[in-house]
């Protein structure tokens, strides 16, 4: 069965790899190599020796993304872990063995002190926590407004230009019809006078004969 913390460590994996492209986000990228050495080090403290390979294919997939981010390695943690995880059991056990056995009234206080400090730590934790979704949530819906004034700006202005479009197409087309009347115009008006001119021509050729005629005889 698939731990927690595997499944946090694939799905930060994931993140840090669909973002590795983005330079501008590569500070936050080293953040968050940071976070997956110290979860691949505890989870590889608490896996057995079968899950050998899957630790590896996790650490392949990290070394790949420092390499893309040009990650500076930072000093190894798994001991700092080791040591603080033995003494947090120690604590534990301390104080399991205190509750069982009758600690003395003066030791009490000090242990519920110390569940009372977790308990607050916590509780801060969660609060940071909601306070950064809550965030999280105000840019978003802010963004979604600004594209969304910025879609309704750019639809405003296609149906102006269609309008204008439509009426520069329409004052087009009567251009086109008063230009077509006015050619069937000028071209009646030359074939008439062409006429005219072939009848003019053709009097006068008329007479011009009978008056050589006349001459002659």
């Amino acid at each position: 069965m698939v731990s927690k913390l595997e499944i946090n460590i694939r799905s930060l994996l994931s993140n840090c790899e669909e973002s590795v492209n983005d330079t501008t986000n590569h500070w936050r990228l080293k953040k968050h190599v940071k976070s997956l050495e110290t979860m691949i080090a505890e989870l590889e403290e608490l896996s057995e020796d079968s899950a050998y390979k899957v630790l590896s294919d996790y650490k392949s997939r990290l070394a790949s993304i420092k390499a893309s981010i040009n990650y500076v390695e930072s000093p190894p943690a798994p001991k700092k872990l080791r040591e603080n995880r033995i003494q947090n059991e120690t604590v534990e056990s301390n104080l399991r063995k205190e509750l069982l056995e009758g600690s003395s009234l003066r030791k009490r206080p000090v242990a519920e002190e110390n569940m009372g400090q977790a308990m607050k730590y916590y509780s801060d934790y969660q609060e940071r926590i909601t306070e950064d979704m809550l965030a999280l949530t105000r840019n978003l819906r802010e963004q979604t407004e600004t594209a969304n004034k910025i879609i309704k700006r750019d639809t405003e202005i296609v149906s102006k230009s269609t309008m204008i479009s439509d009426s520069n197409l329409g004052s087009l087309s009567k251009e086109a019809e008063k230009l077509q009347d006015h050619s069937r115009r000028a071209w009646k008006c030359w074939m008439w006078l062409m006429l005219g001119l072939v009848m003019a021509i053709f009097l006068f050729m008329v007479l011009f004969m009978k008056i050589m005629k006349k001459k002659s005889t």
